[in-house]
């Protein structure tokens, strides 16, 4: 709730006690619908903020990292310097103006009701210069009692020159009360990101799982391609279908073939062949990336709830590095990818225990990868003493690299190096910080410092769980 007009009156008593006779030396407007007035031994707060309106001092004067509006420098041109004569409450209303010496003369009176106004006046109370709000030029005129708000307590008790009791109260209430909007827009803002995310993580989702949907007419296509094969001299180009035997049921019951009849029966065949490979390769890409999709999904909704719960900024900004780095799912079905997609120099995997694994694709994309992509935390693997691809470990700062996701992360890099067929492969590994490029050598050629190396065993298993994990990007 804004201050009522009682409660700016209590405010101004004690205002008229210290401020006077003060050099105005700063004005800024540190936040959004705020100006802030710095004085020699004060600092005056105004906001009118909806349901935060306010004015009082403050202990210490808030920082401004903003280039000041053109608003805050027409008011420094015309109040910087002077010193303030007066301060007083206009007709026991929400209205609030501050005189200052100086010739021209000049006033500023601010509004702090409805659409609220600040207004620099000149001495027969013209208005100069219309800071904040619409206002029609000319003279400024009280508005009429009858506005007047009916609800005008006091929560802050007597003025009190002395120990400026009303000013302390008001600024530790509205304290706590920006503390508490400001976690309220930070979490309004994370939820809309969030909630981004997901529609699109839900519509590649659902992409994916149409996608595999179609795979399911792989087996019905090549029963397909195998009747055509036995049938082909009974059949013609031109057909757009015919009922053959079928070639898997035993009892040779007729099935109906779908033909194209721009082709001939051999060209038939060979299109159902190759569509029902194709969708065969395509489900087992599928299925995983579709799984994973799925969980990142479930971990989206998760963060969700906690940043729905966050208590405080600090636990609010304990979460910002999570959201941050939950991307949608950058893979879609082959079918409905689109083409013109600017190419990334990496292919992505997933350790077991669930870290992103990025392999370069060939010396360019190495170097695109370890120098531009790569974090200076982050591990990289080589395969030792051999031409190969850079492998990186994307890691979280301050935390360590366990045993599964090295092995798979070593792994890679052997089987992206000319070592790929032997049974071991000794590999490489470091930080990303102690790889530097070498001046003058091709793309890729790097020297290394603070090395340790692994003999990896080239495990079918793990081998296999790795292709599964790859994503298209």
């Amino acid at each position: 709730m804004s201050l009522t007009s009682a409660e700016i009156g209590a405010v101004v008593t004690e205002l008229q006690g210290v401020l006077p006779g003060q050099i105005l030396s700063k004005i800024n407007s540190p936040i959004d619908k705020s100006i802030q007035f710095v004085f020699r031994r004060n600092v005056l707060w105004i906001q009118w903020h909806a349901g935060m309106t306010r004015l009082n001092l403050v202990d210490k004067k808030i920082p401004s990292h903003k280039t000041p509006e053109p608003w805050v420098m027409k008011a420094r041109a015309e109040l910087r310097g002077r010193i303030l004569q007066s301060i007083e409450q206009l007709g026991d209303d929400r209205i609030v103006e501050l005189k200052f010496s100086g010739s021209p003369s000049r006033s500023l009176l601010v509004e702090l009701f409805g659409k609220s106004k600040v207004l620099i006046l000149g001495a027969k109370r013209e208005i100069i210069v219309p800071l904040v709000g619409n206002t029609a030029s000319g003279f400024y005129r009280l508005p009429p009692d009858d506005r007047l708000s009916v609800h005008n307590d006091n929560r802050f008790g007597k003025a009190d020159c002395k120990t400026l009791s009303v000013n302390r109260a008001v600024e530790e209430f509205y304290s706590s009360r920006a503390a508490e909007h400001r976690l309220s827009a930070a979490k309004a803002k994370l939820r809309k990101e969030l909630r981004a995310k997901e529609k699109k993580l839900l519509r590649k989702i659902s992409a994916m799982e149409k996608d595999l949907k179609r795979t399911e007419k792989t087996e019905e296509l090549s029963r397909q391609a195998q009747a055509i094969k036995y049938q082909l001299s009974t059949l013609r180009k031109g057909q757009n279908r015919a009922l053959l035997p079928d070639p898997f049921d035993p009892s040779a019951q007729m099935i109906e073939v779908e033909l194209d009849p721009a082709l001939d029966p051999l060209q038939n065949m060979q299109k159902k062949f190759s569509k029902a490979k194709r969708l065969n390769g395509a489900k087992g890409k599928i299925g995983p990336r579709l799984t994973h999709a799925r969980a990142e999904l479930e971990n989206l909704r998760e963060l969700y709830l906690r940043v729905a719960m966050a208590d405080s900024e600090q636990a609010l900004s304990e979460l910002r590095p999570q959201t941050d780095s939950l991307k949608a799912t950058a893979f879609s079905s082959s079918t409905t990818r689109n083409k013109s997609k600017r190419r990334q120099p990496y292919r992505i995997y997933t350790s077991a225990k669930g870290l992103t694994i990025m392999v370069g694709k060939s010396g360019k994309d190495n170097h695109q990868l370890t120098f531009h992509v790569a974090k200076g935390h982050d591990m990289w693997f080589h395969a030792t003493g051999a031409a190969g691809a850079h492998v990186v470990v994307r890691l979280e700062r301050g935390k360590d690299l366990d045993e599964q996701s090295l092995l798979d992360a070593a792994t890679l890099a052997a089987t992206n190096s000319p070592s790929a067929n032997d049974s071991k492969v000794e590999v490489t590994y470091t930080k990303v910080k102690n790889v530097h490029p070498i001046k003058n050598a091709p793309p890729g050629k790097v020297s290394v410092s603070n090395v340790r190396t692994i003999l990896v065993r080239m495990e079918p298993e793990r081998i296999r769980r790795l292709k599964e994990s790859l994503l298209v990007v």
